[in-house]
C-alpha cells in the first residue's frame, strides 16, 4: 500500500510541476506577442489569445489545480511515510522534509524556469487544456475567489489576485531586456505606473 501511496504522490508532484511551468509561462507571454503569433499562423496562438483576454480567471483555474495536486502530493506523501515508520513524530518531521525540498525544488523553481525558458511554446500548446479547465472548473475557482475576497479586508479582485502591476511592470522590464523596447520607453512607462501611484 505504501508503494501504491508514493506513486500517487509522485504524479501528483509531476502534474503540480507541469502546472507550475503552465502557470509561469502564461504569466509570461504579452497579448500582444501572441498576436503576432497568430499572425505567423503558429500552433495553438489563437487558443492562446483567448486565454490571454481573459488571463486572470484562467491563471485562477490555473492555481487551483496546482495548489490541489501539490496538497495531494503532500498528503499521500505523508501517509506513505506514516506507514513505514513508528514513531508518528519522525513520520511528520520526515514528510516535511521531503515537501519541502520537493515544494522548492521541483514546484518552485525548476518548472517555473522552463516556464520562462520556453513560454511561448508551453503557453500556445497547453491553452487549449487550460480553456477546457476553465469551463469544467471555472465557477469553483470563482467560488473559491469569492471566499477568500469576503474574508480579506478591503476591496477584492473577481479573478483573484492573479494579474498585478508588478506583474506588468516585471514585463515592460523582460521587454527591455530582450530589446523589444527602447531604454527611454521602459523609462516612460514606469513614470506612468509611478504618476498613477
Amino acid at each position: 500500500m505504501s508503494t501504491t501511496l508514493i506513486v500517487l504522490a509522485v504524479a501528483a508532484v509531476a502534474m503540480t510541476f507541469l502546472l507550475a511551468a503552465v502557470e509561469e509561462s502564461l504569466a509570461r507571454v504579452s497579448r500582444s506577442h501572441a498576436e503576432a503569433m497568430v499572425e505567423q499562423g503558429l500552433r495553438g496562438s489563437r487558443r492562446l489569445l483567448r486565454v490571454l483576454d481573459d488571463s486572470a480567471a484562467h491563471l485562477s483555474v490555473v492555481t487551483f489545480l496546482r495548489v490541489t495536486t501539490e496538497q495531494a502530493a503532500t498528503v499521500l506523501l505523508t501517509f506513505a511515510v506514516v506507514r513505514t515508520i513508528d514513531n508518528p513524530w519522525e513520520a511528520l518531521a520526515l514528510s516535511i522534509a521531503l515537501m519541502v525540498v520537493v515544494s522548492f525544488v521541483i514546484v518552485g523553481v525548476s518548472p517555473r524556469t522552463l516556464g520562462r525558458q520556453h513560454a511561448d511554446t508551453l503557453a500556445r500548446l497547453s491553452a487549449p487544456t487550460v480553456i477546457w479547465l476553465r469551463r469544467v472548473l471555472g465557477p469553483l475557482a470563482r467560488l473559491l475567489v469569492a471566499i477568500g475576497n469576503a474574508v480579506t479586508p478591503g476591496r477584492g479582485y473577481r479573478d483573484g489576485p492573479f494579474e498585478t502591476e508588478s506583474d506588468l511592470r516585471d514585463l515592460v522590464d523582460l521587454a527591455g531586456d530582450n530589446e523589444l523596447i527602447e531604454d527611454d520607453e521602459r523609462q516612460m512607462i514606469h513614470s506612468v505606473f509611478e504618476l498613477g501611484d
